[in-house]
C-alpha cells in the first residue's frame, strides 16, 4: 500500500499485505539508492497484513521510496517501490 499520510511530517505508516509466508526485506532509500533504514532484512515473515511506523525526524526534507522485497520458496523476489514525501 501507499504509505500513509503522504506527504507526511514526522513519522508516516507503512502497510503491505502478503499472501504467502516470504523471506521479507524492507527499507526507506533516497533517490539515490542510498539506504536509511531498514525496517525488516531478509526475515521470515508469515502471511498476514502488516504495518511499519518510519520515523523521519533527523531527515531531511524531500523524497524517499520504501522498497519491499518478497521472495518465495526459490522463485525470484517480487520488488516493490512507493515513493514517499517527507515534509518539515
Amino acid at each position: 500500500y501507499q504509505n500513509y499520510p503522504n506527504p507526511f511530517n514526522g513519522q508516516t505508516k507503512i502497510s503491505f499485505d502478503l499472501i504467502e509466508n516470504a523471506i521479507i526485506s524492507l527499507f526507506v532509500s533516497d533517490a539515490t539508492g542510498r539506504i536509511y533504514d531498514k525496517l525488516l532484512d531478509s526475515e521470515y515473515v508469515n502471511s498476514g497484513t502488516y504495518s511499519y511506523l518510519w520515523n523521519g525526524e533527523g531527515h531531511s526534507t524531500g523524497i524517499y521510496f520504501v522498497t519491499l522485497q518478497a521472495q518465495v520458496n526459490e522463485i525470484p523476489p517480487t520488488v516493490i517501490s512507493r515513493k514517499m514525501l517527507y515534509l518539515k
